[in-house]
């Protein structure tokens, strides 16, 4: 191919050797073609790996908030639990009642507590999306561009 500047308009053009054939454009065409297909597949590639290595870190995120949480809930379980018994005994609940009552009621508050975080957690995962996007609509205008060679 062969650029040629058109000093009355002041662009460039491009204008064909006259030794190359349609058959030689086109094995030219599908070699190009190619080549920007697998690029293409690259950006795809990378792209992916971007999101997955973005939803590990945040995957990660969430087991380590839970067992913080975990570690934490043990503490104060043990802490509000006997904190609790000591109230509903001064309260005049019996002392063996009291005793596996703190604790249950502890535990359901902490436990809510917890679920509540790891909902959030796995909704969080779920607003992510995977495809990439960037490559689609490379692989769109490509599409187009090669059907605006071709026609």
């Amino acid at each position: 191919m062969q650029r040629v500047h058109d000093n009355d308009v002041g662009r460039t053009t491009s204008r064909l050797d006259d030794d190359r054939s349609v058959a030689d454009l086109f094995r030219e065409l599908a070699h190009e073609s190619g080549a920007l297909v697998r690029q293409e597949v690259e950006l795809a590639k990378a792209e992916v790996q971007e999101k997955l290595t973005a939803l590990a870190r945040r995957s990660v995120l969430v087991v380590v908030g839970a067992v913080v949480g975990l570690l934490g809930a043990i503490a104060l379980t043990a802490a509000l639990g006997w904190g609790l018994a000591s109230l509903l005994i001064n309260a005049g609940l019996a002392a063996d009642i009291a005793m596996w009552l703190a604790p249950l009621i502890v535990g359901l508050v902490l436990a809510g507590a917890g679920a509540a975080l790891v909902m959030r957690g796995v909704a969080a995962i779920r607003n992510m999306s995977l495809v990439p996007r960037k490559t689609a609509e490379d692989l769109q205008e490509t599409t187009r561009w090669m059907k605006d060679k071709i026609v």
